[in-house]
């Protein structure tokens, strides 16, 4: 772990820091940093920067000091890859309603995860989530896909307890290949199935954001024209109003589902199922 002073240098420091900034309103939304060092990393930051300042690498420009985000520099110890990638998407694209609960479960299960997660508790939970996520979709699929995203399912559901075999391993590949997908236009399905073919990758980020995109189209925003009259012209601002507020609560019920795989993984470690 990084030593700098500038830097919180053990992981009860980086979330007193966190929790600090959450109760000073210090923490921010759609945005990384706003560019200001402070003695223990930024005046003002998002999730992630906030508890893992090195994130944010130091950037070129002439006129004042900035900073780009490098999220692979992520401490190990404080999270893994994957849950520091999926965090930015966690932070800003849940609504602004369930942002304060959101974010101090956050601090207070990440905590525990950092604390009580090793390697393998970690991809435990991060299985555990993908599965969740598809389920949330899979409705949404057209009968003829269904065979083989349960069989995706089944393997994800397996790896969340640790018993995936060498053969269901090496069978990712033609599960890709059956997933492959191009979406170009807003269908559930299409984006149900994206979702799918990147949980086949290992792209717990990108499924979610397919995943929430799916929620959308499936729900009766899409007939929004019908509800309203025409020759508002408002129309359009209307409905782009519905579609982000369905957006919000496709991402409020995401960040519910990877926080509660987390839980779960360290209440495994705390006690056990026999």
């Amino acid at each position: 772990m990084a030593t700098n002073h500038e830097h919180p240098i053990d992981i009860d420091q980086r979330f007193d820091h966190l929790e600090r900034m959450l109760s000073e309103d210090r923490v921010l939304r759609g945005f990384w940093t706003n560019g200001k060092k402070a003695d223990e990393g930024f005046e003002k930051a998002c999730l992630l920067a906030a508890l893992a300042p090195e994130v944010m690498v130091p950037g070129e420009d002439e006129y004042h000091e900035s900073f780009y985000p490098e999220i692979g520099l992520c401490p190990a110890e404080v999270m893994p890859v994957w849950f520091a990638e999926l965090t930015p998407s966690m932070d800003d694209l849940g609504s602004g309603e369930e942002w304060r609960s959101f974010a101090n479960r956050y601090a207070k299960t990440i905590r525990l995860a950092a604390k009580t997660l090793g390697e393998e508790g970690w991809a435990k939970a991060e299985s555990r989530a993908q599965a969740a996520i598809l389920r949330l979709v899979r409705p949404n699929l057209f009968p003829h896909r269904l065979t083989v995203v349960d069989r995706i399912l089944q393997i994800l559901d397996r790896a969340a307890e640790g018993l995936v075999t060498e053969t269901e391993s090496e069978e990712w590949d033609e599960l890709r290949q059956a997933t492959r997908v191009k979406v170009t236009q807003g269908s559930a399905h299409m984006h149900a199935l994206g979702a799918a073919n990147n949980a086949a990758f290992f792209e717990i980020t990108e499924s979610a954001k397919y995943a929430a995109n799916s929620i959308v189209a499936a729900q009766d925003c899409l007939g929004f024209y019908e509800k309203c009259d025409v020759t508002d012209v408002n129309l359009a601002e209307m409905r782009d109003k519905a579609w982000t507020e369905a957006g919000e609560k496709a991402w409020d019920k995401i960040n519910d589902i990877v926080l509660s795989a987390i839980e779960y993984e360290c209440a495994q470690v705390a006690a056990p199922c026999v």
